[in-house]
């Protein structure tokens, strides 16, 4: 099925199967289901949010942002903040690193540069949505491993690094 125009907001889509006597259960499907989805703009968010509660796997999330030639004076860090399981980073087509729990910190000051700077951020959840489909969702995976997807908020931080004299106190 292809939607005859792009939609401009979240979507759900529901799989009607028709099945075929002695075809059930798993024999009803005998290949897996897969969507292919063109890019699109969401808010950051939890993807139960976005009509993906049960949705076990990965999205690819993109930006671009500007830095000004004063902003590579000093170590630039980027702040994914929350995130749901792990984050694979690159900026401007290298790999910087995998983020695999909080804080979601990594270093970016040798990737970062003058200008337009093109961000790709990875996030993979782990199975637990996709097992809690037709299960109570407490009994088959702890809290911690639900949900899934990047919520934020991102952020560029830059730290200036500090020098601290200490002085010897004389007493008369």
């Amino acid at each position: 099925m292809t939607l005859a125009r792009p939609a401009n907001a979240v979507v759900q889509v529901a799989v009607r199967l028709e099945q075929h006597p002695g075809r059930y259960a798993g024999a009803a499907m005998p290949e897996p289901v897969a969507f292919t989805c063109e890019p699109s703009a969401v808010e950051l968010a939890d993807w139960s949010e976005l009509a993906l509660g049960s949705y076990s796997g990965g999205a690819q999330y993109r930006t671009r942002f500007r830095l000004e030639r004063h902003h590579l004076d000093t170590q630039i860090e980027l702040d994914l903040g929350v995130v749901h399981t792990t984050a694979e980073v690159t900026l401007n087509g290298e790999r910087i690193g995998v983020a695999l729990r909080p804080p979601y910190r990594l270093r970016i000051t040798e990737q970062a540069r003058v200008g337009d700077n093109d961000l790709t951020v990875e996030v993979y959840n782990t199975l637990a949505n996709h097992f809690s489909v037709g299960f109570p969702r407490s009994s088959h995976a702890p809290k911690e491993q639900q949900g899934g997807g990047l919520v934020g908020p991102v952020t560029v931080r830059f730290r200036r690094p500090v020098s601290i004299t200490a002085r010897p106190v004389v007493r008369y």
